[in-house]
């Protein structure tokens, strides 16, 4: 995506860190939207998702980056309470979506989601949805993001129709994977799959 200056350069332009999409609404940083108007107005026409704007406050430290960093799984969202999106909380909850609070502000970086199961390297998520009954595989995150320590498994791709698509090609825990690189697992911000209507 293009990159939002309000946030760290190296995960500037990870959707992850941009936009979330529940229910029939993306969410998207104000400050984004105005910058890239065309961006936002183009993600909401092929998709056929309400653009709703984050009035959260934005910043390159954590947890000013989390505001939008959410997993949706099935009919739960998993996320940061105190620094989630105030919009996307009040969304969510009229929707009777289950909010689960995790420490882990970068949720959706953490996270995995195949279905209604997750793959995640944190321990403090995976007891989290485990205790909610929620599927949870314990993975080994050995990952790559340019200009930090490590990366996150839901960095590193997405899940749709059935398929796990990464970028990298170590992957032998993850169901019915589609390699989009060779080599180790990297954390570009994973991949948003939306509706087209």
């Amino acid at each position: 995506m293009p990159p939002d200056c309000e946030i760290d350069l190296p995960v500037s332009a990870h959707p992850d860190m941009i936009c979330t999409a529940v229910g029939e609404r993306i969410f998207f940083p104000k400050s984004y939207a105005e910058r890239y108007p065309s961006v936002v107005e183009k993600i909401s026409s092929l998709s056929g998702l309400e653009p709703v704007l984050s009035t959260s406050p934005r910043g390159k430290k954590y947890p000013l980056d989390v505001s939008l960093n959410t997993a949706v799984i099935g009919n739960t969202l998993l996320c940061r309470r105190a620094s989630a999106s105030s919009e996307l909380l009040v969304y969510a909850q009229s929707l009777g979506m289950t909010v689960l609070d995790t420490k882990q502000g970068y949720a959706g970086c953490s996270c995995l989601v195949c279905e209604n199961h997750v793959y995640t390297g944190d321990r403090g998520i995976s007891a989290l949805l485990e205790k909610h009954g929620i599927g949870c595989t314990l993975v080994r995150e050995d990952i790559v993001l340019d200009g930090y320590d490590c990366g996150f498994i839901g960095g590193c791709g997405g899940y749709f129709d059935g398929k796990t698509y990464l970028y990298g090609s170590q992957h032998g825990e993850y169901p019915n994977c589609v390699d989009l690189a060779d080599g180790k697992l990297h954390d570009y911000g994973g991949i948003k799959f939306l509706p087209i209507k």
